[in-house]
């Protein structure tokens, strides 16, 4: 991701991207240059490791590592210790977050595919779990520590998955966050502001 990020700092001090396209190049690299090492590492309420395919991981945790190994330099144990509300207003920056409550999964599912922009988001489910939503090609993904099945990091449909159990869901940009962005692009510590 730093020979990336590097790249991506270039061509935007060139100006052939804008910061749309160096949201998605960075939303790439943290779906292909880090998440997937995390496929299969085993989930557990208590795990906290930073290294992939050793030890275990509870979601809050997959949340703020993969983060942090993409190169947004943030304390990844006070992230996770969040609720899925404050995580949710903690990554957007002091910007709105989108809260939904008291809709159906499905509904909610219809929502995400009408008004929602392509790319990856962060998605907290009532108060309880955390993970990536990944809006690609008209298809919804979720992307998590799973406590349920094999309980392992997985990618599955987002009907598939635990989303389909719960009824508030907290949403906050990470392909869309300029301001996450700009802490990546300039590799500079990156305060996270929570609630009280």
């Amino acid at each position: 991701m730093l020979l990336l990020r590097n790249k991506v700092r270039q061509q935007l001090q060139a100006k052939t991207i804008d910061s749309t396209e160096a949201g998605i190049l960075f939303t790439d690299g943290l779906l292909e240059e880090i998440i997937p090492h995390w496929y299969g590492t085993v989930w557990d309420f208590n795990g906290y490791t930073d290294v992939p395919q050793q030890g275990k991981i509870a979601c809050g945790y997959f949340v703020s590592t993969t983060l942090l190994h993409a190169g947004i330099r943030l304390d990844r144990y006070k992230l996770a210790q969040q609720s899925p509300l404050n995580e949710a207003v903690a990554l957007n920056m002091q910007h709105p977050i989108g809260t939904f409550t008291d809709v159906s999964p499905t509904q909610m599912a219809q929502t995400i595919t009408d008004t929602f922009k392509e790319g990856l988001y962060f998605i907290g489910l009532d108060a309880s779990h955390v993970g990536y939503l990944l809006n690609r090609a008209g298809k919804l993904y979720f992307i998590h520590a799973n406590y349920t099945g094999s309980a392992v990091v997985t990618i599955q449909p987002l009907m598939e998955s635990v989303f389909s159990s719960f009824t508030t869901w907290h949403f906050a940009y990470i392909t869309h966050n300029r301001a996450l962005l700009r802490h990546w692009l300039n590799g500079k510590p990156c305060t996270l502001y929570y609630p009280k």
